[in-house]
């Protein structure tokens, strides 16, 4: 009967060592599942990161190419501008000059 009980008993410790190394063998499973999610995600945030930068690069490019293109519009504008004003002033001056030379026409012999 004694022989028995430790029988039964190495038994139960059998079978509960075993659930113990199921449970810890799920705990590691479970454990390098996370750690490959861990890690996983980090590649994805660095990845996100380094994409955000090169937005952001490429915005500060444009920007300056905005600039750029302003300050052309600009100068183009203002050259424009000037060349306005001398035409207009130099009609003037033309519309003077004809005005001039029609006074000192010679009239008509009548």
């Amino acid at each position: 009967m004694l022989m028995s009980l430790w029988g039964r008993l190495l038994e139960e410790e059998a079978t509960k060592r075993a659930e113990l190394e199921q449970i810890h063998l799920r705990q590691q499973r479970a454990i390098s599942e996370t750690e490959a999610e861990k890690q996983e995600l980090e590649k994805e945030r660095l990845a996100k990161e380094s994409a955000l930068q090169a937005a952001m690069k490429q915005l500060e490019h444009l920007e300056q190419e905005r600039q750029g293109a302003l300050e052309q519009y600009q100068t183009v504008m203002r050259k424009l501008e000037d060349a306005t004003n001398n035409t207009k002033t130099w009609k003037h001056k033309v519309a003077e000059h004809e005005g001039l030379l029609r006074l000192i026409q010679p009239g008509s012999k009548g």
